[in-house]
């Protein structure tokens, strides 16, 4: 799966053979399948949210974010999906949406922080917590990560902040034991314990 400036994502086998092009009406900034593979979830620039057949390559629905969708990724099982983007956190309706039925999830509150031009999020391995990238505390060009729990039914808070060795962080990721993250910050690639 790949996202492109030229406003499409496109489905490829292992191969390299391109399976289905998907048309957009803006850059698409990040794509991420479902764990299923059934599904596959786009951002775009133009700050909307686009839900696909994988198999076929149709669009099934779409929905917006608030500002540019930097960043997406979809829970472990496969039901919800949350967006990164440049109004998250600062007043950002919920960025979490139910895969299947499209409606937005009401996740706990992601509170704690002021968070703003978010380019990633990623969902921890669990599925029960979340890490945002992003300017930290209001201090435009200082970027942190924010640790937060997400579990349906409790209070979601803020668990930790990890200030990085850069001025910008551009992406995260788990490590599949759920104990420590990467982060690219900027020609730097760091690893953290979550602890």
């Amino acid at each position: 799966m790949t996202a492109s400036y030229d406003q499409t994502a496109r489905i490829w086998s292992i191969d390299g053979t391109p399976l289905h092009t998907l048309a957009h009406d803006h850059f698409v900034m990040d794509a991420a399948f479902s764990p299923d593979g059934k599904t596959v979830v786009t951002g775009s620039a133009s700050g909307k949210v686009w839900f696909w057949d994988a198999g076929s390559g149709h669009l099934v629905r779409t929905t917006w974010a608030t500002g540019v969708v930097w960043g997406l990724d979809i829970r472990n099982d496969g039901a919800v999906a949350v967006a990164a983007s440049t109004g998250l956190g600062a007043g950002q309706k919920d960025p979490f949406w139910d895969i299947n039925g499209g409606r937005t999830v009401k996740l706990p509150p992601i509170e704690g922080t002021r968070m703003r031009n978010i380019p990633d999020v990623a969902f921890g391995p669990s599925g029960n917590r979340l890490l945002f990238v992003g300017d930290v505390d209001d201090r435009l060009g200082e970027d942190g990560i924010t640790l937060h729990s997400v579990e349906e039914g409790t209070a979601g808070k803020l668990l930790k902040v990890y200030h990085g060795p850069d001025r910008k962080i551009w992406g995260v990721a788990w490590h599949p034991s759920g104990r420590m993250f990467a982060a690219r910050a900027g020609s730097k690639v760091v690893v953290w314990d979550v602890d």
